[in-house]
């Protein structure tokens, strides 16, 4: 409440306006809201400080600010930071991805000695990184799940543990990859050890979490 209290008078003082709310758009403070309530009414509000944000529908009496849209951005703004991750993610989603991993990891330890089921471990290993930076929406086994499961009603549970999972992917599959391709005798068995560790830890890690 503290905080609250200071930044409205912080904002009081830079805005020299008492009340709230304080109407800010592009950087620039225009009122509170009988100010905003004044500039809708003449059409300024719309005219001159909406321009190029707003997109009204094209349609028989919806030319109102109450039909407009915001304009989306473009591709190229709407980038998330590196390592950001949802706060919510769609279980089920989660857990199509979990099998989609648990099937690949299977057989690339059991096909260890086959140069396909080496470069499988390769395939999982950029996955993971892909979504432990940035989620399952650059993901190929994420769309190919979020595709899959776009019938179903969403089940949504905390993403931070998927984050961490995806971590753990990282970690087996990479160790798997880097035993894959070294040169000593049995060094495809310990790789193949190491791909098993992902299917088992995998499997177990979003069976517990789904649950939660």
């Amino acid at each position: 409440m503290n905080h609250s209290r200071r930044l409205f008078a912080h904002c009081t003082i830079l805005c020299s306006h008492s009340t709230f709310p304080f109407v800010i758009i592009r950087q620039t403070f225009i009122g509170g809201c009988d100010d905003t309530k004044a500039l809708y009414r003449t059409g300024e509000l719309e005219q001159k400080h909406l321009v190029g944000l707003v997109q009204k529908q094209r349609t028989a009496g919806t030319d109102r600010f109450e039909t407009a849209t915001l304009l989306p951005k473009q591709r190229s703004e709407a980038m998330n930071p590196p390592f950001w991750f949802p706060n919510t993610v769609n279980n089920n989603v989660v857990r199509l991805t979990g099998v989609q991993v648990c099937i690949m990891a299977a057989l690339s330890a059991g096909f260890h000695w086959e140069l396909w089921a080496r470069y499988v471990a390769v395939g999982l290993l950029v996955d993971f990184i892909i979504r432990m930076v940035a989620g399952s929406g650059c993901s190929p086994l994420g769309m190919n799940a979020t595709f899959l499961t776009s019938f179903m009603k969403p089940d949504f549970r905390p993403g931070p543990p998927k984050q961490f999972a995806s971590f753990c992917g990282v970690f087996f599959s990479a160790m798997a990859t880097i035993f894959y391709f070294l040169d000593f005798k049995g060094h495809d068995i310990v790789g193949a050890c190491f791909m098993g560790g992902t299917c088992t830890a995998f499997d177990g890690h979003f069976s517990q979490c789904s649950r939660m």
